[in-house]
């Protein structure tokens, strides 16, 4: 009886040797791969910088060209712009700059002077006073007693004290309210004030006295 040769039999199962190939191929070409692997990544970084170097240069030239035109506008104009701008310059003579003082030296809030409406009126008979802002019957009083003693050449005749009473002796006797408006006047005769003066003549030293505490209160005496 014949032996007949028989083959082996393959059974499947894993392959190593593919697997061993593909580790060779890399550990060869592993040198390259880095190489070209940082060959890309330069031209990457190189086409950054040069994109990045051409925006800002963009920047740069707009913002040149945006702070040369005021220049090429005065170019393009010519002379005849030129002409118009020495005239619109020749406006200002010494003239004009004389006038622009003057108006600059007029106050911006001007006080009013009543030059023709006086506060105080001086006749034969009276002296009549208007009230200002923040005045009353005793500063009208006063104000009509330094007119009166002027006239009279008592300015230097009368004591504080003297005055004091002069002041107060008008006052209630003018039949005027304490408090007044602005404009309201008050009109004192002088036979009222020469009463006035006559009666402060008079006074004693005891009232002297006792109207001296008065006198620091009204410092204008």
């Amino acid at each position: 009886m014949e032996q007949q040769n028989q083959d082996p039999i393959l059974m499947p199962g894993p392959q190593f040797d593919g697997e061993n190939n593909e580790t060779g191929w890399l550990q060869k070409n592993s040198q390259n791969l880095i190489i070209g692997v940082i060959i890309i990544l330069l031209g990457i970084g190189i086409f950054s910088f040069y994109k990045n170097y051409r925006d800002r240069q963009q920047i740069i030239d707009s913002a040149i060209n945006s702070s040369e035109s005021p220049a090429a506008s005065e170019q393009v104009a010519g002379p005849g712009a030129q002409a118009d701008a020495k005239n619109k310059i020749s406006i200002v003579t010494p003239e004009t700059q004389k006038s622009e003082a003057i108006v600059n030296e007029i106050p911006q809030s001007p006080q009013i002077i009543n030059r023709d409406e006086p506060t105080i009126k001086v006749s034969g008979q009276a002296i009549a006073v208007k009230a200002s802002k923040g005045e009353g019957a005793t500063h009208l009083a006063r104000r009509a007693l330094k007119e009166y003693i002027k006239d009279k050449g008592l300015k230097d005749a009368l004591k504080a004290e003297q005055k004091i009473y002069i002041e107060d002796y008008l006052q209630k006797n003018s039949g005027s309210p304490k408090s007044m408006e602005i404009g309201q006047e008050i009109s004192f005769s002088r036979d009222l004030m020469e009463e006035a003066v006559q009666n402060a003549q008079n006074l004693s030293d005891a009232q002297l006295q006792n109207l001296q505490k008065y006198v620091p209160l009204v410092p204008s005496l």
